[in-house]
């Protein structure tokens, strides 16, 4: 599967008129489904025990949120438009764009240089397509 077929499993999007709750419903299962793409996605790029798995439990929630701690910065903003699933409206796409460039890269290149900058950052536990970072050496 792919961050656009998560995008179309999520269904149609809700109207304007729709109750702010099942808003928020769409939305939930939106971040469920793509969580899981990406979690797959990074699992096939040498990050094995990434979750939550297909059909298994998911990170327990937590406060405080994500982020760089103080003193770091992000190393990558990759921003992603896509166009939803919408009864009698126009075929979902979805694109990823960096940033800095303003570039669109695939899906594949994207977890790549994710990949990439793990490696960076990490270079003692180095992943590659054949030897995953939570493997023991």
């Amino acid at each position: 599967m792919s961050l656009l077929d998560a995008v179309v499993a999520t269904g149609p999007l809700p109207p304007d008129s729709t109750a702010q709750a099942q808003k928020k419903r769409y939305s939930e299962i939106l971040s469920s489904h793509l969580a899981v793409e990406v979690a797959e996605e990074l699992r096939a790029n040498g990050f094995q025990k990434i979750k939550p798995a297909r059909e298994g439990p998911g990170e327990r929630a937590f406060q405080g949120g994500l982020g760089p701690k103080k003193g770091e910065k992000f190393e990558n903003v990759t921003m992603m438009l896509f166009q939803p699933v919408i009864e009698a409206g126009p075929e979902p796409w979805l694109k990823l764009i960096d940033t800095e460039t303003e570039l669109e890269m695939t899906e594949e290149e994207y977890f790549l240089l994710l990949r990439n900058i793990y490696n960076k950052r990490n270079p003692h536990m180095a992943i590659d397509e054949e030897n995953g970072a939570d493997e023991e050496e």
